[in-house]
């Protein structure tokens, strides 16, 4: 697991497997009874953070970059095969308690804009790349 840091990393009672970590500037990376596996979290800028506690994230990436950004993971968050963007100043995504998120890209961009999910929430990618039956006639009853 490389690790670059130009600032602060707190970690408490984590399984990190297959992750690299870079943060830089005055930047910090929050993290306590995660479980981090085969991720790519970069942070740069100044005063932005990732929060997470009691959290699950796989096989993801993490990129925030720009001032004042923060993504906060509530407790029992758990993300998978997932791409999350925060990009600008005082942007900012929070996921909230007990949240799923299977799959997907969510990006912040801009001056203060946020991205906020609600609690118990369940978040799926329900497209499939196409395959070759894709091509034949559609597959669907006529009473559909």
């Amino acid at each position: 697991m490389p690790i670059r840091l130009k600032s602060n990393i707190i970690i408490n009672k984590v399984l990190f497997l297959k992750t690299t970590i870079s943060v830089s500037k005055t930047s910090e990376i929050v993290i306590s009874d995660a479980t981090i596996i085969r991720n790519s979290m970069k942070i740069r800028g100044n005063n932005s953070y990732v929060s997470a506690v009691n959290s699950s994230i796989t096989n993801s990436q993490i990129v925030i970059d720009g001032d004042n950004c923060h993504l906060i993971l509530q407790e029992g968050t758990m993300i998978n095969n997932s791409k999350i963007v925060i990009r600008g100043v005082n942007c900012a995504i929070e996921i909230g308690e007990g949240t799923t998120i299977g799959s997907g890209d969510f990006v912040c961009m801009g001056i203060g804009n946020s991205i906020n999910i609600g609690a118990r929430c369940m978040i799926c990618l329900l497209y499939t790349s196409p395959s070759p039956r894709d091509r034949q006639k559609s597959r669907m009853p006529s009473s559909a």
